[in-house]
């Protein structure tokens, strides 16, 4: 009988164990205050994860999806209220008053995303549904209150590319509420590249490649528009190219500058041409010669101007590039050096840029 008994109590000491440790802190991180046992209602913490992976710094804004009449709730949100003034009925994440979302960083010690600040959900509003949206800036372009815009509707910059930096950005496809967060269904967001980017490259079509000197390149493209960081309807994120305004950028390549040069093989001179042709095929397939990158925002087209001086003096031949280019694509104009002049070949096929 005294065993029976002994066993009964632990019994009844691990069961209030579990009771106990199912609802610590580290199940349920912010009760409601004056709620006392059982299954309390709580409010869970904000936990966003960028897909794919990218390791960057992002800025982060959050607000609520749609009119909410349950939660009573009955107009638009308005995306010009902060969310330290309006309990979250509108706005669920911004960084107050400075010119951007807040900071989200990456951990790689835990591979996972963190806030600036821990935030929880709404314990008000813990059915509404809300959007998330997440965005990069080149860390040299400052920001500044003339360009930046925060409407009713929607967040944006006024943005005028260099050519040389990335931009990234995405938003959750699907909206979430702290309901749906306590299940597990917190924020994912689509992040991509939201530029196109542009190689140029450089082949020795025949011997007079010897006698060119390229001393410039630039490129013609779209540069400037609106960045659009979060609105209403969350399919309208993104950039908004000014298709009148298109900027020429002075070439560089990946270390900051252009080198004037030959850009033709050396086996040229030995009259290799036949060579060439017989093991590549067509003059596209020949070996290239890369001059770096740019990048712009997706469009239907770019003109490249390249400068250079031979026998006959300085020259600039522009060169139309017709590729109806897409964000997050990499393409390389190959541009031929033959018959004394400059002469598009063609464009590659796009690939991903990747990560």
């Amino acid at each position: 009988m005294k065993y029976l008994k002994l066993i009964h109590n632990i019994f009844a000491i691990a069961a209030f164990s579990v009771v106990v440790q199912s609802c610590n802190e580290a199940a349920y991180p912010a009760f409601d205050e004056g709620e006392l046992g059982g299954v309390a209602s709580y409010v869970a913490p904000i936990q966003i994860t960028i897909s794919p992976t990218f390791k960057n710094t992002f800025y982060v804004y959050s607000f609520r999806s749609d009119v909410d009449s349950v939660n009573g709730l009955k107009s638009l949100p308005n995306l010009k209220k902060l969310r330290t003034e309006d309990s979250s009925s509108d706005c669920l994440i911004d960084d107050g008053t400075n010119l951007h979302g807040m900071r989200l960083y990456y951990n790689s010690n835990t591979e996972a995303y963190n806030l600036s600040s821990t935030l929880y959900y709404s314990k008000k509003y813990q059915s509404t549904l809300y959007n998330f949206f997440a965005y990069t800036f080149p860390s040299d372009i400052a920001f500044d209150e003339k360009k930046y815009h925060r409407e009713s509707d929607k967040i944006y910059y006024d943005i005028q590319l260099d050519g040389y930096h990335d931009i990234l950005g995405g938003y959750a496809k699907e909206s979430t509420s702290n309901n749906l967060a306590r299940l597990g269904r917190q924020p994912i967001l689509d992040v991509n590249h939201l530029l196109a980017r542009l190689f140029v490259a450089f082949v020795a079509g025949d011997s007079t490649a010897e006698n060119i000197k390229i001393t410039n390149v630039e490129v013609k493209a779209s540069y400037n528009g609106k960045f659009i960081v979060a609105s209403r309807n969350k399919e309208n994120f993104g950039l908004i190219p000014d298709s009148l305004n298109l900027p020429t950028i002075k070439f560089r390549d990946d270390k900051g500058y252009f080198k004037s040069g030959k850009y033709y093989s050396y086996s040229l001179k030995k009259g290799m041409e036949k060579w060439y042709a017989d093991r590549y095929g067509d003059m596209i397939n020949w070996p290239l010669n890369y001059i770096g990158s740019i990048r712009f925002n997706p469009t239907s087209s770019v003109t490249i101007n390249v400068t250079y001086s031979n026998s006959s003096g300085v020259h600039t031949d522009k060169i139309l590039v017709n590729g109806y280019f897409k964000a997050a694509k990499v393409y390389t104009a190959k541009l031929g050096i033959y018959n004394n002049k400059v002469n598009l070949l063609g464009l590659s096929n796009a690939t991903d840029w990747g990560f």
